[in-house]
C-alpha cells in the first residue's frame, strides 16, 4: 500500500530526471516542478483517514475512491497551489480538468463512469469552475511581462503534457504489483516540442526498458516506500492499521 504523498514524491523524481531544456521550460521551471510535487496535495486529509473498500477489505485505492471525495480533492489541490504561484495553480487546475476529460486528449478514451444524477451535476460544476479558474489564471499570468510567455502555446500544453507523463509513470509503478505491469505507452513531449509515445517494457520485476529513453542519466533508479497489508473484516479501522505498519523500500531501474 502506498499513499498519495509517495506518488507525489515519485512524480517529482521523474520530473527532475527528465531531459528538459531551459529554452523549453524557461523561467517557469520552479513553478512547474512545484506543480508536479503538489498536484494532489488536496488528498492529504483523506489519506490520513482513508476509508475501507467493502469489496476488498483494504483501504481505498486511488482508482476506487468514492466520487464524493474526488469532488473535493482536486479543487483543494488547486486552492493550495494558488498560495504558492499562479502558474503552479494553473497547471494543477488543468490536471484536475483533464482527469475528467481524457487528460485533455492525451489518454485513450475509457468507458464512461455512471454516477448518480446529483454526483454527475457536481462533476459538471467542478469542470465549469476549473475552466473559469484556468481562464482567470491565464489572464493574470499573461498580464505580467515576466510570466506572459509561460501561458503561450505550444509551451503551456507542453508543460501540462510533461506533468501528465510524470503522473502516469508514477501511477504505473505504484498502483499495481510487478506481476501486473504490462508493456504500456505514455504520451511525451520532446525538448523540441515534438509529440511521441514512450514505451515502457518490463524486463523483470525490477528492471524496465523505456523507448525512446527520456531521462538525462542512464540507468535511472527510482524508489518509494510501501506497506504490506492484508484484507481486514468490514468495519475495521484500516487507517489506524495502515499507519502502524512498517515501511518497505521498493525500487525499479529504468534503462534505454
Amino acid at each position: 500500500m502506498t499513499t498519495m504523498n509517495d506518488h507525489l514524491q515519485m512524480a517529482e523524481s521523474i520530473a527532475l530526471a527528465m531531459m528538459l531544456r531551459k529554452e523549453w521550460i524557461s523561467d517557469a521551471y520552479d513553478a512547474f516542478i512545484y506543480a508536479i510535487r503538489h498536484h494532489d496535495d488536496g488528498w492529504a486529509p483523506f489519506d490520513a483517514q482513508v476509508g475501507q473498500n467493502p469489496d476488498t477489505g483494504l483501504p481505498y485505492g486511488i482508482f476506487e475512491t468514492p466520487p464524493e471525495i474526488s469532488l473535493q480533492t482536486g479543487p483543494k489541490s488547486v486552492d493550495l497551489a494558488q498560495k504558492h504561484h499562479p502558474y503552479s495553480a494553473l497547471l494543477i487546475s488543468m490536471h484536475v480538468f483533464g482527469l475528467h476529460t481524457g487528460r485533455s486528449g492525451l489518454a485513450k478514451p475509457k468507458g464512461s463512469v455512471q454516477h448518480a444524477p446529483e454526483i454527475h451535476t457536481q462533476f459538471e460544476a467542478l469542470l465549469a469552475k476549473e475552466a473559469r479558474r484556468g481562464s482567470e489564471l491565464k489572464k493574470e499570468l499573461g498580464a505580467d511581462p515576466k510570466t506572459r510567455s509561460w501561458v503561450e502555446e505550444p509551451h503551456l500544453f507542453a508543460h501540462y503534457q510533461a506533468m501528465q507523463f510524470c503522473d502516469l509513470l508514477s501511477l504505473y509503478f505504484l498502483t499495481q504489483g510487478a506481476e501486473l505491469r504490462k508493456t504500456m505507452e505514455f504520451p511525451y513531449k520532446s525538448t523540441n516540442l515534438n509529440d511521441f509515445q514512450v514505451k515502457v517494457l518490463p524486463i523483470d520485476e525490477r528492471h524496465y526498458q523505456l523507448h525512446p529513453y527520456p531521462f538525462r542519466s542512464e540507468p535511472l533508479e527510482i524508489s518509494w516506500q510501501s506497506r504490506r497489508m492484508a484484507p481486514e473484516p468490514l468495519g475495521t479501522d484500516v487507517a489506524a492499521i495502515l499507519a502502524s505498519l512498517p515501511f518497505e523500500k521498493l525500487s525499479v531501474t529504468l534503462q534505454g
